[in-house]
């Protein structure tokens, strides 16, 4: 597939089954008044309506599917996934060849420090929202072409 030809939300939801899923959300809140007036419930800003009996409020949930983050075209959005790679356990050896693929596509060389802060700022300046999702996904083993 090619990553040129899928538009923004197939770009999202490959990033999503691949990678993300599932995408916990923790709000935040809000107490809404149903169209009848008869009850309230909570609901999130992602579009989550709680089903809990007010005032608990769940402290998270999965993020509904049709209520995708934008990975591919927000920056905000695309660190997620850096995040979620920063957070991968070094054990089983899965986990650290995913991350070592990961930084290695973003330019970055591994080194003994499990630190991030090693890399220049001209490397980071040039990481784009697009950038990050398709480092993600071939260190997930997706194959995409770029183009």
């Amino acid at each position: 597939m090619k990553w040129s030809e899928l538009t923004p939300e197939q770009r999202n939801r490959l990033v999503y089954d691949q990678i993300m899923k599932p995408v916990m959300c923790n709000g935040p809140w809000h107490i809404h008044t149903l169209p009848d007036g008869a009850r309230q419930i909570c609901r999130c800003t992602c579009g989550y309506e709680c089903a809990n009996e007010l005032p608990a409020q769940p402290a998270s949930h999965e993020r509904p599917v049709w209520s995708l983050v934008p990975y591919s075209t927000d920056m905000n959005a695309a660190w997620e996934i850096v995040e979620h790679f920063a957070k991968l356990p070094d054990d089983p050896f899965e986990s650290r060849w995913k991350k070592y693929q990961f930084i290695h596509d973003l330019g970055m060389l591994p080194c003994d420090s499990p630190s991030w802060y090693d890399i220049s700022y001209e490397i980071l300046a040039s990481w784009t929202p697009a950038l990050i999702c398709l480092a993600a996904l071939k260190a997930y083993g997706v194959e995409i072409d770029e183009s």
